[in-house]
């Protein structure tokens, strides 16, 4: 981003983000340079792995799990089986 080729990201995910999100850390300093520089980029929203949590989202997690339940209980090929 430093380049100006990408005018904004959304980041739900950050490859380091195990030991950063849902603790408390308060009197420390986090050591973590990429995650630094991303963080103070204005252009930069950075949701700790939550952006999943929606009531559009966790619908349409539910439909396809139980989609994929009823597909497998009935011997049938899931479209998005890995």
């Amino acid at each position: 981003m430093n380049n100006k080729i990408i005018s904004g990201a959304g980041l739900d995910v950050y490859e380091n983000e195990r030991g950063i999100f849902f603790l408390n850390h308060l009197g420390t300093v986090l050591v973590d340079g990429l995650f630094e520089a991303l963080r103070n980029h204005q252009n930069v929203i950075i949701t700790g792995h939550q952006g999943f949590l929606t009531t559009e989202a966790l619908s349409d997690i539910a439909q396809i799990t139980f989609s994929n339940i009823n597909k497998w209980e009935k011997g049938e090929p899931c479209p998005n089986e890995l």
